[in-house]
């Protein structure tokens, strides 16, 4: 009975229990990060717990072929998203996330995140960029910055303070963003409704973290580093929440109850091909706030661009750390120290983070460069690395259509014009 039950439902509805069971006998770390689905999938989710990883990774096998049959237009590609996800979800149960070495960290990293991991970034070339955005603010070099900032700091951030910030955030996303996306001014009503709660760390999860709980509800945790003065703690909400991470799922599940996606897209497995497409808008977004206060946007500018050289030369401390294996923990110290001009204390908890997360982490800079190809109308749309991909190509094409299209009507107006002299 449970067996032909299972077998009339749609494919993403199949992918969705899958994924829950697997959830349940994993126990290293989520499988599931969050889900905001309908709750009836749930009653499948202990028959498939009693039959096991491998039968689950069986089923997701099937599954793939199942899914040619699911429609992939544009600019959706819903096919493509979720053939993405069930590779991702089978071949992370296959292989785990444990502490990978060499071609097994990088074959585990292109099979479950969908992305070759680069060589190491040419850091100079980067600095040359960072350095281009502090001297379009007449800094001399990052430490004149900081020490500024040192001066106006105000101390640690209240949690009062936070849900001001949180509130100001939003205003400034539904003038600067919402407006200039696919049904965003449906979104604005969401957000107004979103209560967004602030908790406590939670075991096997970072110290920074968010998770959405569905009906337009979020609960962030923001570690004491992050709240340490109030640019780090909107650095952090920004990401975390608006115009990052709450937004995106916002609009996932606004999409799901419009029908634009299926039930596929109200599940977020913590690594999967969706995971750099996640974390790339949350470190992108902000560069759309345009209508923050000029010296609060000045201070995002490069606060953003220098994490973002320090997450690459971060990159290049787990590629040469772990895929080269030929870095060793004092050379790394020394490297970040360098580079970014990390204290001791902090290197040891960067190097930490990317020890522990070691297949999640390339998803930050790889995403980072990704998300950028694409334009800001489509930029919530749930995607895939693949589904990003062809999304892009459609754009492009888009672009194409309409250069051909103006060129074609100058030409007409120019001949009509003519014609009447």
């Amino acid at each position: 009975m449970f067996e032909r039950n299972f077998e009339q439902l749609m494919t993403p509805e199949k992918f969705v229990i899958l994924a829950l069971a697997a959830d349940r006998l994993v126990g290293d770390k989520p499988i599931v990060f969050n889900y905001f689905g309908p709750d009836y999938l749930k009653r499948y989710v202990a028959a498939w717990k009693k039959l096991g990883v491998g039968a689950i990774v069986g089923r997701l096998y099937l599954l793939e072929e199942e899914a040619c049959y699911i429609e992939d237009d544009a600019p959706f590609f819903r096919q493509t998203y979720i053939v993405s996800q069930i590779r991702s979800l089978r071949s992370l149960l296959e292989t785990g996330s444990s502490k990978l070495t060499g071609e097994h960290l990088t074959g585990v990293v292109k099979d479950v995140l969908d992305v070759v991991p680069p060589k190491p970034y040419d850091l100079a070339a980067l600095k040359l960029d960072f350095n281009s955005v502090l001297g379009k603010y007449a800094y001399n070099d990052y430490s004149e910055f900081h020490a500024e900032q040192k001066n106006a700091d105000t101390g640690k951030v209240s949690d009062k303070t936070v849900r001001l910030l949180i509130e100001m955030l939003k205003d400034i996303c539904k003038k600067d963003i919402l407006p200039n996306i696919f049904h965003g001014g449906d979104v604005e009503q969401l957000l107004d409704a979103s209560k967004i709660k602030l908790v406590r760390p939670k075991k096997d999860l970072p110290p920074c973290y968010y998770i959405y709980e569905g009906n337009s509800d979020g609960a962030i945790c923001i570690s004491g580093d992050h709240k340490k003065d109030s640019l780090a703690t909107m650095r952090t909400l920004m990401h975390e929440l608006i115009p990052g991470h709450h937004i995106y799922y916002l609009y996932k599940e606004m999409m799901f109850y419009y029908g634009f996606v299926g039930v596929e897209a109200t599940l977020d497995l913590l690594y999967s091909s969706e995971t750099p497409i996640n974390e790339g808008i949350a470190e992108t977004a902000p560069r759309f706030m345009l209508s923050l206060a000029p010296e609060l946007k000045r201070s995002i500018e490069i606060t953003t661009a220098r994490e973002h050289f320090c997450k690459k030369a971060l990159y290049n401390v787990w590629y040469n750390m772990f895929v080269e294996e030929r870095l060793s923990a004092e050379d790394a110290f020394a490297y970040l120290k360098d580079e970014c001009g990390f204290k001791k204390e902090k290197i040891g908890k960067w190097l930490s983070f990317i020890d522990e997360w070691r297949v999640y982490y390339p998803s930050y800079p790889i995403g980072t460069d990704l998300v950028k190809k694409g334009s800001l109308y489509n930029l919530y749309i749930p995607k895939t690395i693949s589904s990003l991909n062809k999304l892009v190509q459609f754009e492009d094409e888009l672009k194409s259509r309409r250069k051909v299209y103006e060129k074609d009507s100058r030409k007409a107006i120019l001949c009509d014009a003519g014609q009447l002299m």
